[in-house]
């Protein structure tokens, strides 16, 4: 059966109760000014400063049960000059009203001593982009007082502005993500990190890279150690400010437009000697030959590399990595994935390929190249009379696509400790089976062939289980504490959903039942 639903602590109920108390009385009681006045008042002398942050961290959690008009009800009422933490980064992404929302009450509520402040911006769509400075401007004027900034996530909403203010008053900052603002570029990189960005004005890469600057950087970058500006307008020039004035930059948090990172460490290597960088994950869409000797000199902190299948014949050449992600681009790149695994799969501690669809990954290869794999994303196949496959002892996370059931049967009662599984059946040209091989009878052929005894957590695309099979997956699996997407499983109607949410409260089960993707 599932996990049970633990008590909390007293503190953890009450904070619970209290939030949604909240909730409820924020809205009638404060639509005046001086009721919200009052309101505030009230919390500030009921609550201590500790109170009223975690209740502010829960709140910024919060995904799908309330609106951002109502978090900033909550944060006005909650905060002040005292708050440190606000974080909606982690619940989704928001529109520009309710950006421009959180910024005015940051400003009616005096809330400049954050430490950490994140949000993103689904700025997406051409009409919304001509509001970015508009928004923006309401937000200058209390961000020249968050001089305490250490984390800070503005996700397609940051500006040439915002960096250059960041770089004169927020000397302490650790992490900046203005990834997908397309506001940002390199004129807003040079801001950031030089205090006279105009010295450099019609430099080129080589020269920013080699000459001594005329003028000196901003205090930030001696702290900062993580910058994502993927998606943005920073190319090359933007990128070597980065590596050359940012000396503890552990990574760039994606591609870099029209640049590789290759190219920029290649850049900045003085003659006759070796320049050394703290990266730990590349990000480079090509790794050329030449630069596998570089990047083992420069960079020997890397431990997780991001780039393309192109890359793939010459990545055995740099050193052990845990963690490699390469867009396969729906080609044929198995045998180069093959030879890498054979000299450095042995390491990996997690393996994903993205747009790998049409040649799948023997399993029993895949299984016996990399023992201490923990996370896999790729599509797996195995053939019929393959039946002696080592256990994959360390696997924990898969995202697999499969063509038959018999690679179901085959991963699933070979992987003892696997806790998230995300299922989806590949109807090929070249298999008679569909999705409807995922049926009750297999289920039951996998539970009692000792499979899936410590999953936790169970995405499948489409398949036949019935709510007989979820019966069995409740009864085999007592960690199981997730199930989605139902709408796609047929053979589960909604009154079966209904009775297994009002099961699940009665016998007091952590149990989550996701009915769409979009409801994560």
């Amino acid at each position: 059966m599932p996990p049970l639903r633990k008590l909390g602590s007293l503190t953890e109920i009450c904070l619970e109760c209290v939030w949604r108390w909240l909730h409820r009385c924020v809205g009638p009681a404060a639509t005046t000014r001086n009721g919200r006045r009052l309101q505030t008042q009230y919390l500030v002398s009921a609550l201590n400063s500790s109170l009223r942050q975690r209740l502010l961290i829960i709140i910024c959690n919060i995904k799908t049960e309330l609106l951002m008009e109502s978090k900033c009800k909550l944060l006005q009422a909650l905060g002040d000059n005292s708050t440190q933490w606000i974080d909606f980064s982690g619940s989704g992404s928001v529109f520009y009203d309710e950006i421009m929302r959180l910024y005015n009450t940051l400003c009616v509520a005096n809330i400049y001593n954050l430490t950490r402040l994140g949000v993103v911006c689904d700025m997406k769509s051409r009409i919304d982009q001509k509001y970015i400075s508009a928004v923006n401007s309401t937000f200058y004027w209390p961000l020249r007082k968050m001089s305490n900034l250490r984390w800070l996530t503005l996700g397609g909403v940051a500006d040439g502005t915002i960096l250059e203010i960041l770089g004169a008053n927020c000397h302490h900052l650790q992490y900046l993500d203005v990834s997908h603002s397309l506001k940002v570029d390199n004129d807003a990189v040079a801001a950031f990190l030089l205090k006279d960005p105009g010295a450099i004005q019609g430099w080129n890469p080589q020269q920013v890279g080699h000459q001594e600057l005329p003028t000196s950087t901003t205090p930030c970058c001696t702290t900062l150690n993580q910058v994502c500006v993927s998606g943005t307008q920073v190319s090359m020039m933007g990128a070597v400010l980065l590596l050359r004035h940012v000396p503890q930059l552990r990574s760039l948090g994606g591609y870099i437009h029209d640049c590789s990172i290759c190219q920029v460490i290649e850049i900045l290597q003085p003659e006759g000697g070796v320049t050394q960088y703290k990266l730990n994950h590349l990000w480079d869409a090509i790794i050329r030959p030449r630069h596998t000797s570089l990047l083992n000199a420069t960079c020997p902190s890397i431990t997780a590399v991001t780039t393309c299948q192109a890359s793939l014949p010459v990545l055995y050449l740099l050193q052990p990595l845990e963690s490699l992600s390469v867009d396969v681009d729906f080609r044929h790149c198995t045998e180069a994935l093959y030879d890498y695994l054979v000299v450095r799969g042995d390491t990996l501690r997690q393996l994903i390929l993205t747009n790998s669809v049409y040649y799948p990954l023997d399993l029993a290869c895949l299984i016996q190249f990399t023992p201490r794999l923990e996370r896999v994303e790729a599509t797996v196949t195995v053939k019929q009379e393959d039946i002696n496959f080592p256990v994959w002892t360390t696997l924990k996370v898969a995202s697999v696509k499969v063509e038959n059931s018999a690679s179901i049967l085959a991963l699933l009662t070979h992987t003892p400790d696997l806790r998230d599984l995300d299922l989806a059946f590949l109807e090929g040209i070249y298999t008679e089976e569909t999705y409807e091989s995922i049926s009750d009878d297999l289920l039951l052929q996998i539970l009692t062939g000792g499979g899936l005894k410590t999953l936790e957590k169970l995405r499948i695309s489409r398949c036949m289980i019935s709510r007989k099979g979820v019966n069995y997956l409740l009864l085999a699996c007592p960690n199981l504490h997730y199930l989605a997407p139902l709408i796609f499983w047929p053979n589960v109607s909604l009154v079966d959903v209904e009775k297994l949410r009002a099961r699940a409260t009665q016998n007091n089960w952590v149990l989550r039942i996701v009915m769409r993707s979009d409801e994560e």
